[in-house]
């Protein structure tokens, strides 16, 4: 994977309220764009309830911690939430240079986050 790559899977859990978006690389000013429409895609069809697994993430941009701001305003208006999973420590030090790092709820697993909806 080139260095600037960012890999982006999402999956609808079983009973199809939850969302788990996986992120794997780097994300920065040039490639936030996919993440945002993967995220506005979910909540047209009315998923409320994201997991982001942030644990192979290598750099975030601190500019682009405004689509997690945005996310988690629209997904608590409508019911739902946001929880972070496993983020690395580079993720970490954003989140909290900006005070994320309470607004959001964090678990370890994928199955954790889960039971925090």
């Amino acid at each position: 994977m080139p260095k600037d790559d960012l890999i982006i899977k999402d999956e609808v859990l079983p009973g199809g309220e939850i969302v788990v978006i996986r992120l794997e690389g780097q994300l920065d000013n040039y490639n936030y764009e996919p993440l945002n429409t993967i995220v506005q895609k979910h909540f047209d069809a009315t998923h409320y309830k994201l997991i982001f697994d942030l644990g192979r993430v290598v750099y975030i941009a601190s500019t682009s911690v405004g689509i997690f701001l945005a996310a988690i305003a629209t997904a608590e208006e409508n019911g739902g939430g946001i929880v972070i999973v496993n983020p690395t420590i580079k993720v970490k030090v954003v989140f909290e240079s900006f005070g994320l790092m309470q607004m959001f709820k964090v678990s370890d697993t994928v199955q954790a986050a889960m039971s925090q909806f």
